[in-house]
């Protein structure tokens, strides 16, 4: 049973999430009209337009660009959860192509570690509360596998927020029960 200490805690916490939640929502029905099969550069040029505008605005300087160890470094962290192999480094580093940064991201987006990250990723932002209480009718399991089956079928950001906040939707996996959201 999942008692409650300190409400402040709580109302901080959801309201946190909140926050994110919404943000996630907002930068994806933002750019999800620009979305382009194969080339990502009428996304990228529209967000980078988007943050360019808020430090502006902000007056915030970004940081400078990433050298290469740092870059990989970072990719591998972001994309599929885990440094880099020494390995992998050593390859990267060999690498003199001019888009070897693009190459790398490409490589990790279509490798499992890069589903298995962002589905506990996604698990743990969605359903932050899915561990610590049996309120829900839908299992660590089954969300799981229903997350992966999006990021496996490269399903838009748009399709996965409209089919979390509809409470109507049965989350559907193949070989597993179904599941009504409460």
């Amino acid at each position: 049973m999942f008692q409650l200490t300190n409400p402040q805690t709580l109302r901080l916490s959801c309201s946190r999430q909140i926050t994110t939640f919404v943000a996630i929502v907002l930068l994806v029905i933002s750019v999800a009209p620009l979305r382009a099969e194969g080339d990502p550069s009428p996304v990228a040029q529209k967000i980078d337009a988007l943050l360019e505008k808020s430090w502006a605005e902000k007056k915030v300087t970004p940081a400078p660009i990433a050298d290469d160890a740092e870059f990989l470094r970072r990719t591998y962290l972001n994309l599929a959860g885990r440094i880099p192999a020494v390995s992998e480094a050593e390859e990267f580093f060999a690498n003199e192509s001019p888009g070897k940064r693009t190459e790398l991201v490409n490589h990790l987006l279509e490798g499992p570690g890069y589903i298995r990250h962002f589905a506990n990723v996604w698990k743990a932002a969605y359903l932050p509360e899915l561990k610590t209480t049996s309120n829900f009718a839908l299992t660590p399991e089954l969300f799981d596998a229903w997350i992966r089956d999006h990021m496996m079928r490269n399903s838009p950001y748009d399709q996965i927020v409209r089919e979390l906040i509809d409470a109507s939707y049965d989350i559907v996996v193949a070989g597993l029960p179904k599941a009504k959201r409460p």
